[in-house]
């Protein structure tokens, strides 16, 4: 048979370390289980996890909205940060057509 685990087929490429609102402690366990994260003194969720690629990550953190702060790794901050100031400036001014 061959192997057709998660790290067999998506080998991960980095590490991301994250901070979860407590809101998203039932997307954390239902997606990474109970063990994903650390419920942190403020009620915060401090969430590590190895990922295969920049986008999947980049999407997913996205879909968390302001849910989410990234701490590491520094490319992904800075990716995000960039990607959500063109958003930003898309919808400056109202509607453009």
């Amino acid at each position: 048979m061959p192997d057709l685990s998660n790290k067999k087929v998506f080998p991960p490429k980095d590490r991301v370390k994250a901070v979860f609102d407590p809101s998203m402690k039932w997307q954390l366990v239902e997606e990474y289980g109970v063990d994903s994260f650390i419920e942190m003194d403020d009620g915060n969720l401090l969430f590590e996890h190895e990922y295969a690629d920049d986008e999947g990550l980049l999407a997913w953190m996205l879909s968390c909205r302001d849910k989410v702060t990234v701490i590491e790794p520094a490319r992904i901050r800075e990716k995000l940060y960039h990607i959500t100031n063109e958003i930003a400036k898309r919808y400056e001014g109202g509607l453009m057509l």
